[in-house]
């Protein structure tokens, strides 16, 4: 596996943040936490707007993917019985900006973040924006632990807590089926954008019952195919079957500018 960490260099760190920091890792109830790599932690916690060369963007990525890891081992481990599709759909709510940044306020990791004057007043006034920075600002963290420890046991004891709360009652909501809905709000916290269908008549085919195909699209990459005896039936089972396979967020890149072939 690849460090973002750096080459082993003395701990150069104001006193005041190291504390603050340190008082951070006793609110997630991780204080233990072996040699602590200060500056990474600080890094982890520092906006781009306060920072061009140093802040939290290589790590909110790695901490994206290692939690991912994290959510998914907690839910085949404490819910063998459910279905790969409700797993998916489970973890997809868990690891959302809207969930994440719950996360993130319970600990206050506002308290802690480094974020330019501007962007900070513009965040006071935009709901999302701040939503986004705090979720952004649990992953980093999760990835710069990772890289100190290379284990999520030090990931585990202030994450798990919500998950253990609110996994089933995720399972159990009625808005969870609505599996056009969760694409949707997917492709628009992650890019403000909607995916497209495309649905058409299978009249002739061997299976009558399921009349209509449907196609779901975005960024010209198809996402999902399904079949139903209606046009949303088919379009929910589209919908259901993308989120079952999502790609991370950074592989769907925007479309060429040449290509219009794909629905609109």
């Amino acid at each position: 596996m690849v460090s973002l960490k750096r080459s082993p260099e003395p701990q150069l760190i104001y006193p005041r943040r190291q504390a603050a920091l340190q008082q951070l890792l006793e609110t997630l109830c991780i204080e233990a936490l072996p040699n602590p790599d200060w500056l990474l932690l600080d890094e982890a916690l520092i906006h781009s707007s306060s920072s061009a060369s140093r802040n939290y963007e290589r790590l909110e990525f790695f901490g994206d993917a290692v939690l991912r890891m994290g959510a998914s081992d907690y839910l085949l481990t404490h819910y063998p019985g459910w279905s790969v599709g409700d797993m998916t759909s489970v973890r997809n709510v868990l690891v959302s900006d809207r969930y994440l940044s719950k996360i993130a306020r319970h600990y206050h990791l506002e308290d802690y973040l480094v974020v330019g004057d501007a962007v900070k007043g513009e965040a006071l006034k935009n709901k999302r924006l701040l939503q986004a920075q705090l979720a952004d600002a649990v992953e980093s963290l999760i990835g710069a632990i990772y890289q100190t420890t290379q284990s999520l046991q030090w990931i585990r004891p202030w994450l798990e807590p919500f998950w253990q709360n609110d996994a089933i009652a995720i399972y159990n909501d009625p808005t969870r089926q609505n599996h056009k809905a969760a694409l949707q709000e997917w492709t628009q916290e992650h890019f403000k954008e909607l995916p497209q269908y495309q649905v058409s008549d299978r009249v002739g085919t061997v299976n009558a019952t399921e009349r209509f195909e449907a196609q779901v699209w975005f960024r010209e990459k198809l996402l999902g195919t399904g079949t139903g005896q209606t046009r949303k039936g088919a379009e929910q089972m589209a919908a259901r079957l993308a989120i079952a396979t999502l790609p991370p967020p950074q592989e769907l890149a925007p479309p060429s500018p040449e290509n219009s072939s794909k629905p609109h």
